[in-house]
């Protein structure tokens, strides 16, 4: 459940997997992935975690998009929203160290003094999956990109 108090929000879920979505804005410990890799013929364990492959990633989308904007345009967030959801699905699904599904969830809201309440929960795997949060702020909005990694 999301609440606003007198700030226009838009937001946006590319992909959705789970009934409801860890939390927003406060980032998790996030789970470990692990992947064994032989190295000196003893098997030891390189930890990714899915703020390796999401952290250049949501930082890539915002300045892309949101960052160019000075201005809360009412009109225009629709576009932000989606523009940057979009690239950000895509690039995971390229360019991630592991398999995963991914569910990325944006949200944009005008600076304007009022609150930004988000609670959400879930039932997942704590030792596969994952969210990561990424927040932006310019002068006149913030940008909060959520992304949730489910392990395949």
């Amino acid at each position: 459940m999301y609440s606003v108090l007198c700030t226009p929000v838009y937001a946006c879920v590319c992909v959705c997997f789970f009934r409801s979505p860890p939390h927003l804005l406060f980032p998790l410990p996030l789970s470990l992935f692990t992947q064994k890799s032989e190295t000196k013929g003893s098997m030891s364990e390189d930890r990714i975690t899915l703020a390796d492959d999401a952290e250049g990633i949501c930082k890539d989308a915002a300045s892309r998009y949101f960052m160019a904007e000075t201005r809360y345009n009412h009109a225009k967030i629709p576009v932000l929203v989606s523009s940057t959801a979009d690239l950000v699905v895509q690039r995971l699904t390229q360019e991630s160290k592991l398999p995963r599904k991914y569910v990325v969830h944006v949200a944009i809201f005008q600076k304007t003094g009022a609150g930004y309440n988000a609670v959400s929960s879930c039932s997942w795997n704590p030792l596969s999956d994952s969210c990561y949060v990424y927040k932006s702020e310019n002068k006149a909005m913030y940008c909060i990109i959520t992304v949730y990694g489910l392990s395949l």
